[in-house]
């Protein structure tokens, strides 16, 4: 399970598609400027975009405090966990 997180909170909510080193380093970049950095796969974006939409509005719930989306998409099924790609398959 991947940690969606900033400098201040941390969330772990969903298996998500990363590169081990160059996503790191992106994902640092956005973290030391206190962003938020939520990653879906592909398939996760296009097959389930609902439910995508759940992730990121707990987030906001969380960060925010505000229920209203998340609140909206209560009924949403949980995101199905992307296995991650290889080394090789990030690199096609």
């Amino acid at each position: 399970m991947s940690t969606i997180s900033n400098n201040k909170s941390s969330y772990s909510l969903v298996a998500l598609r990363t590169l081990p080193g160059k996503d790191d380093i992106r994902n640092k970049f956005f973290t030391d400027g206190n962003w938020i950095v939520i990653r879906f796969s592909e398939k996760q974006v296009v097959k389930y975009p609902y439910r995508c939409c759940k992730i990121i509005a707990k987030v906001v719930a969380e960060v925010a405090g505000d229920y209203t989306f998340l609140n909206k998409l209560k009924n949403v099924p949980s995101l199905p966990p992307d296995a991650m790609w290889t080394i090789k398959q990030a690199k096609k």
